[in-house]
């Protein structure tokens, strides 16, 4: 199988000037189960990083049937929708999506969607507000030109929009390990109920402490994903309150 191609990590600044280079295009950032579509006799199947996700039968499987699916897809999947976002080939990035946009043009499933793309400033600049407005996760670039990349690249970047909050250090030294466990404060009466364990990184925290940190979002079962900490925080722990940290969209945007 293929190499999934990895997109670097840049920053939001770096993003906001790809948005004025023509030798860009934007994509949303998608968070759900990379996955190639293949075709296996007359079955679509989507395998991901450790095998098989799943095999795909009912409308998707036309596009696999009489060979009409020559060419490797690359999307994830997301709940029942798989969002196809490239196609594995050395063409360019114009001529795999037009590829792309052949290859399912003929069907009607609903459950197998192409990735909407932006190009222009004007365009990349709104799909940037989106992000922000609507809590999604990330933007990835692609470079126009070049062939489908293989492995780790810096044809494709991606940019997170982490936020930062006050949190209050539960328990230090979890486990024997150089890290603290960190809660936020809710309820009423008020608790302090934990959200992550954090590195230290070196540096010494006692029970008590407020510490600011950074994070990419709040999971569904109140957990802060990717915490890192920033350090010891002026703020009051009455300020360490659940509802300050920002929770992601995992929608895709397809206005």
């Amino acid at each position: 199988m293929t190499d999934f191609s990895h997109p670097t990590q840049v920053s939001w600044g770096w993003m906001e000037a790809a948005a004025q280079d023509d030798g860009w295009v934007f994509e949303q950032k998608v968070d759900g189960k990379r996955a190639f579509m293949e075709v296996f006799g007359d079955r679509s199947v989507l395998l991901g990083r450790n095998g098989p996700l799943t095999v795909v039968d009912g409308p998707w499987c036309a596009l696999g049937r009489g060979g009409n699916l020559n060419n490797t897809l690359d999307g994830e999947l997301l709940g029942a929708v798989y969002w196809v976002f490239d196609v594995v080939s050395p063409l360019s990035w114009k001529l795999r999506h037009s590829l792309l946009v052949s290859l399912l043009r003929d069907s009607d499933s609903h459950n197998v969607r192409i990735l909407p793309t932006y190009r222009g400033t004007e365009q990349k600049r709104h799909l940037l507000e989106l992000v922000r407005r609507d809590g999604l996760e990330g933007v990835v670039a692609k470079r126009y030109e070049g062939g489908y990349p293989k492995g780790r690249t810096l044809s494709w970047r991606k940019a997170k929009l982490y936020g930062t909050g006050s949190a209050v250090v539960m328990v230090v030294g979890v486990d024997g390990k150089e890290n603290v466990l960190l809660g936020a404060v809710t309820g009423d009466p008020i608790k302090i109920v934990p959200v992550c364990h954090a590195a230290t990184r070196g540096q010494t925290y006692r029970v008590g402490d407020v510490v600011q940190v950074r994070y990419l979002y709040m999971s569904n079962g109140n957990r802060l994903v990717q915490p890192v900490l920033l350090g010891v925080s002026d703020v009051s722990w009455e300020d360490c309150g659940l509802d300050q940290f920002r929770r992601v969209n995992k929608d895709v945007n397809d206005d």
